[in-house]
């Protein structure tokens, strides 16, 4: 197929598009939240592992969050992508992630963090990564295996309207799965007055 003239197919490793981050953390002084791959639900952040510091801290705990990455868990059928963008910089400092998430940064210029996000959360990619998975154990994705993955990068503008277009129908999705859970709730507490109430109880 061929594609419009402004998308590219490039892969994870091509550097002027990505970069796929190292382990290794700046030294801090306090506190900081680690995040291990079980912190993390589908896109966000469900639990806090422990608070560490920076001497006394697990040896996983060692992937440093910066502006504009996208960070996914490497382990094999897991569904575990968080985002650090401009509407979450603050969380920068506040957290330290395990060695057992990828961090691809993007260049801001070609490729939107949000965009890379709903990449990295589709079945097609996530079919692919498994596929690519080594390990006798828990198997797992390494990072010169995430460089071969291609993808589709269409203009910046093009990916901002894809975005807003799938953010939109997942709020959608939210208010309608919030909208079933409250009626079923209301649904119950209906039943529970009807079957708990005496006097039709006692009939």
């Amino acid at each position: 197929m061929k594609l419009p003239d402004d998308w590219r197919k490039v892969d994870l490793g091509n550097r002027e598009y990505f970069t796929i981050l190292s382990s290794g953390i700046n030294e801090f002084k306090g506190d900081k939240e680690y995040l291990s791959t079980e912190s993390v639900q589908e896109t966000k952040i469900k639990k806090i592992e422990c608070i560490i510091t920076y001497k006394d801290r697990p040896s996983r705990a060692n992937m440093q969050p910066i502006l504009n990455s996208v960070w996914f868990a490497k382990m094999q059928a897991t569904l575990k992508v968080y985002l650090f963008d401009e509407e979450n910089k603050e969380e920068i400092n506040k957290y330290v992630l395990s060695t057992g998430f990828a961090g691809i940064k993007v260049n801001e210029k070609l490729v939107l963090a949000k965009y890379l996000r709903l990449i990295l959360t589709s079945q097609d990619f996530n079919e692919l990564k498994d596929k690519l998975c080594t390990g006798s154990t828990q198997k797992g994705i390494n990072n010169q295996a995430i460089e071969t993955i291609s993808l589709i990068i269409p203009s910046p503008s093009t990916q901002q309207k894809i975005v807003s277009i799938l953010e939109k129908a997942e709020q959608a999705k939210e208010i309608r799965k919030e909208a079933d859970e409250l009626t079923k709730d209301f649904l119950k507490a209906v039943f529970m007055e009807i079957f708990e109430d005496p006097i039709l109880n006692n009939k």
